[in-house]
């Protein structure tokens, strides 16, 4: 297994050979990560505590899969808001799908889309369209080509016990513990080929260490 570089949603415009979502290179099954790079001049992370992975997912086709998702987020108003501030300063520690259940709401949940009472803020709250600007002009994303079912359901399954409410797309996964331990007991994370995205592995490992 390989993992690919981290592709920019501002740098894909005009490529259609490989971003077309039926025709393009990367219409292909795998597991997929995207969220954004913490850089100020929103180019592509150099280090780790440059990157925030927003989500860990699989599907037949990644880039369609990726489109949706960032497009319900950041242009339809499904899903949580996290204030760009807070992202910046919390990459190893983003614990955002608890952010998203604290009780009460954590103040840097800028949105949360319960239902359509709340849309019409989304729309138009102007505290939230800095951070809805930031995460369009610093969207990333990368992926493991996988064509098996199976194997895409075993890596996510693995990656996802391994950063767990880090992130959101977590389904079933509600609390920062049990965690799989690196590399004790992930074999799967241990066998991908990192060799194009040590940051992204480095991301991983860090946020992994800092679960209790």
């Amino acid at each position: 297994m390989e993992i690919t570089k981290f592709y920019s949603l501002r740098n894909a415009v005009g490529n259609n050979a490989d971003f077309h979502r039926v025709t393009g290179t990367q219409a292909v099954g795998g597991v997929y990560f995207w969220g954004f790079t913490l850089r100020d001049d929103a180019e592509l992370p150099q280090k780790s505590d440059e990157l925030l992975v927003w989500y860990i997912g699989k599907d037949r086709c990644v880039i369609q899969r990726i489109m949706q998702e960032v497009t319900q987020l950041i242009f339809g108003g499904f899903g949580t808001i996290i204030d760009k501030d807070w992202l910046i300063s919390n990459p190893f520690r983003g614990r955002l799908k608890n952010l998203q259940e604290s009780i009460p709401l954590s103040p840097s949940v800028l949105y949360k889309s319960d239902g359509l009472h709340v849309l019409y803020e989304f729309i138009n709250n102007p505290s939230i369209k800095p951070t809805l600007d930031w995460m369009r002009e610093r969207l990333i994303w990368a992926y493991i080509p996988l064509d098996n079912d199976n194997d895409r359901k075993d890596v996510e399954n693995e990656l996802l016990h391994i950063v767990r409410t880090n992130i959101f797309g977590t389904g079933r996964i509600t609390t920062l513990l049990p965690k799989k331990v690196i590399p004790i007991q992930t074999p799967l994370f241990n066998n991908i080929d990192w060799t194009d995205n040590e940051i992204l592995r480095d991301w991983i490992i860090e946020v992994n260490n800092n679960i209790p």
